[in-house]
C-alpha cells in the first residue's frame, strides 16, 4: 500500500484547491460514505484510511489520534483537507476539535444502526425470525450496554486506561431459565485484572462507577452506549435465545436507514462535502 506523508498531502491540497479530501479511521467508514454518496460524489474528491499516511511521529491512541494529529498539523493551511472520527464519549470530557474535524453523531459509527428499524428488519429479512420482539430486544441490549458504557466513562474522565475493548461482555451473559443474568462484577473484576490492576480495588472502582450513574442517570441512553457493545449484546442475546446469530452485525449494516440521514447532523455534512456541496 503507498502512503504519503503529512507534508505530501499538504502540498497536492493546496496546489489544487478543487481537491477534496476526507481521512477516515478505516474501512468501515470509508465505505459506508461510498455507499451514502453512490453516484453522487464529486470528482475531485477521495475517501481515504488513515493508514494511507505516514506518521513518523509516536502517537498514542490508535488511528483516531493520528486523524486528529494530521488535522492539527494542516489547520488553517489546506480547507480541502478533512477528517471523520469517533466521538468516543469525547463530549463527556469537553474536548473541542478543530473545524476541520467532523465526529460521529454518537459515540462510534456503529450506534447509527441501533434503532428499533434496523434491528426490526434485520431480525426479519436477514435472520428470518418474526418471533422476537425487536423494541424489548433492542431495549434490553441497550440496559446491558449502557452499564459498560458507564465503565467506559468512569475511565475516561479519571483517565485510567482501563482494558474494556479486551474484556468481552458477551462471555458474562448467561441464561438462567428465562432470565438474562449480566455478571457484572465478575465483568469488573476482568476489567481490572486485564488492565493489571489489583482486585483490591474492585470495591472503589465499583462505589466510584455507581455514583458516576446516579450523576449521568438521566442522559439520554444512546450518548451512554458504544454502538460496537451493543452489536455485542444482541449477538448474544440472539445466540442465547437459540438463534444462529453469528453474521448478525454483517446483516444489520445492509438495513442501514438512509432516509433518516438528514437527522444525523455531522453525518450529513460528511456526505455533503464529499458532494462537492
Amino acid at each position: 500500500m503507498l502512503r504519503r506523508t503529512l507534508d505530501s498531502y499538504l502540498i497536492a491540497a493546496q496546489m489544487d484547491p478543487e481537491r477534496r479530501d476526507l481521512f477516515v479511521e478505516g474501512d468501515q467508514d470509508r465505505i459506508l460514505f461510498k455507499w451514502l454518496t453512490r453516484g453522487q460524489s464529486c470528482p475531485e474528491c477521495r475517501i481515504l484510511n488513515i493508514s494511507t499516511v505516514e506518521i513518523v511521529e509516536s502517537i498514542q491512541g490508535g488511528d483516531k489520534e493520528k486523524l486528529l494529529f494530521f488535522a492539527t498539523f494542516v489547520h488553517n493551511k489546506a480547507s480541502n483537507l478533512r477528517f471523520f472520527v469517533d466521538l468516543d464519549f469525547d463530549s463527556f470530557l469537553d474536548r473541542e476539535y478543530s473545524d476541520n474535524v467532523w465526529t460521529t453523531d454518537f459515540n462510534d459509527l456503529e450506534s447509527y444502526l441501533i434503532n428499533e428499524f434496523s434491528i426490526r428488519k434485520s431480525l426479519m429479512l436477514g435472520l428470518h425470525q418474526d418471533s422476537i420482539d425487536p423494541v424489548k430486544l433492542l431495549d434490553q441490549a441497550l440496559n446491558l450496554s449502557a452499564e459498560v458504557g458507564y465503565i467506559r466513562i468512569y475511565s475516561k474522565l479519571k483517565r485510567k486506561k482501563l482494558s474494556i475493548n479486551t474484556t468481552r461482555i458477551s462471555r458474562y451473559l448467561k441464561k438462567n431459565k428465562a432470565n438474562i443474568i449480566f455478571k457484572y462484577d465478575d465483568y469488573l473484576k476482568a476489567i481490572l485484572q486485564n488492565s493489571n490492576l489489583s482486585l483490591s480495588t474492585f470495591s472503589r472502582y465499583k462505589l466510584g462507577i455507581e455514583k458516576l450513574k446516579k450523576k449521568y442517570s438521566d442522559y439520554e441512553i444512546i450518548r451512554l452506549i458504544r454502538g460496537k457493545d451493543v452489536l455485542e449484546v444482541l449477538t448474544k442475546l440472539l445466540k442465547l435465545k437459540g438463534v444462529n446469530s453469528a453474521e448478525f452485525p454483517s446483516i444489520l449494516w445492509a438495513s442501514f436507514d438512509e432516509s433518516n440521514l438528514s437527522s444525523y447532523d455531522n453525518l450529513l455534512k460528511v456526505v455533503n462535502y464529499i458532494r462537492g456541496n
